[in-house]
């Protein structure tokens, strides 16, 4: 019986790709020109005037706010509005730059903001909104930019999940004063960590080009240690060895002491650590990595989302799970970085799901405005932290995989095909 893995690194080259890395690296070019070509070809594809690649995205989101904070001087603690289920770090940098995360509640359906309370959360001191398009699954960037012009804000988009996803006919990322994403493992494509700023605002774009000729590079050892990693956990992961061994070790470790590795995993810091730690530039060699993964980006969504179709299909009308949904089905394009469902008593479903050879993995968002004193604040956003589980559906299965997992859901699940 094959086993299904949840994720895996998103890492697609060939050994042409790999010979031309190689010998761009040790024909001494590659530092010339690597990484303007690089930032060149992602804003070409996001569609912005500019790009500047850096070590994160959480480097990304740093130059931004600190561009915004020289906008708003005599704003005293100006706020920024975001989803309360976000990324953990989020608010840490916000608050790091001099800002105030306004939270306001997600939308159940589509596990981003919720647009509907978005105006009535606008003050005096609001200075911007962060659209975060959770697990590859855009906002409604064309009412979001319609309050926010009306309202005099900035809007920032948050892109780490998003590469390729569209709004009314336009990546985003190409919305609002910037946007930032995010090269890590996990992601469309990876540089083996890195983050790109994009931008059609001149400005903001030699703002950012300044203060990162003035960061340190990444250390040769941690490029080392992160591609080791990356490549390591995407053999292991990846769907021949994960069904034929990863599978074992990691059933165990879920069935035995599967609460210890959950809370492991939900027991991450809420604090990203200083900005020294993450406000690096790329190197050569990662920018290299990404550029000749560019090209490969429209078929990895392709698959994606028609892989994501079937399990949308095969998950219609079962009882007890509930996909996200798109804002707008007929000019948003979900690229379902990650498949996100959600699931009532998360822990025993992922389990039962594990017995039958399916891995999932918990979401990557929290409800960042829980409150350690009154318990949590926005209902919705504490429902999505405890219910969302995201089941595989990257673009490394065939489309036979596919058909065989959606048997297995609907099976367990129930559905059309039960």
């Amino acid at each position: 019986m094959k086993r299904f893995v949840s994720d895996t690194v998103g890492l697609y080259l060939d050994r042409r790709d790999t010979a031309s890395i190689v010998k761009g690296c040790l024909s001494g070019r590659a530092g010339k020109d690597a990484v303007a070509k690089y930032e060149q070809a992602l804003a070409g594809y996001i569609g912005t005037g500019y790009a500047v690649a850096v070590s994160s995205a959480r480097c990304a989101f740093y130059l931004i706010l600190g561009y915004m904070r020289t906008l708003c001087p005599g704003k005293y603690r100006p706020e920024i509005i975001l989803s309360a289920y976000n990324f953990y770090a989020i608010p840490s940098i916000i608050e790091e730059c001099g800002f105030v995360p306004r939270f306001i509640d997600a939308d159940y359906r589509t596990l981003n903001l919720d647009h509907g309370v978005l105006e009535k959360n606008i003050n005096e001191n609001t200075a911007a909104v962060l659209a975060t398009h959770a697990y590859g699954n855009p906002c409604d960037m064309g009412r979001i930019e319609e309050v926010a012009a009306e309202k005099g804000l900035f809007v920032i988009e948050d892109c780490a999940h998003a590469l390729g996803a569209e709004c009314g006919g336009r990546k985003v990322g190409s919305f609002g004063l910037g946007s930032f994403f995010s090269f890590g493992f996990s992601k469309l494509i990876t540089t083996f960590q890195g983050g790109v700023l994009a931008t059609n605002d001149r400005k903001l774009y030699e703002y950012a080009k300044a203060e990162t000729g003035g960061m340190k590079r990444t250390s040769a050892f941690s490029v080392l240690k992160n591609t080791a990693v990356g490549l390591a956990a995407g053999l292991f992961t990846s769907p021949a060895v994960f069904s034929a061994f990863t599978f074992y070790p990691w059933y165990f470790l879920n069935r035995c002491i599967g609460r210890f590795v959950d809370r492991a995993v939900k027991g991450r810091t809420d604090d990203p650590g200083s900005s020294e730690t993450f406000r690096r530039r790329i190197t050569p060699f990662q920018a290299l990595v990404g550029y000749m993964q560019l090209g490969k980006i429209d078929e990895i969504v392709r698959k994606r989302i028609t892989y994501s179709r079937m399990l949308d299909a095969a998950l219609a009308g079962a009882e007890g799970v509930s996909p996200a949904e798109s804002v707008r089905e007929e000019d948003c394009m979900n690229i379902y970085l990650y498949y996100a469902v959600k699931v009532k008593e998360k822990s025993k479903v992922r389990r039962e799901l594990l017995d039958r050879g399916i891995d999932s993995r918990e979401g990557y968002l929290k409800n960042c405005g829980f409150n350690e004193e009154t318990g949590p604040v926005f209902e919705n956003a504490s429902r999505l932290e405890e219910e969302v589980i995201m089941l595989p559906n990257h673009s490394k299965y065939g489309e036979k995989d596919i058909l065989d997992l959606t048997v297995r859901l609907t099976g367990f699940f129930g559905g059309p095909g039960r």
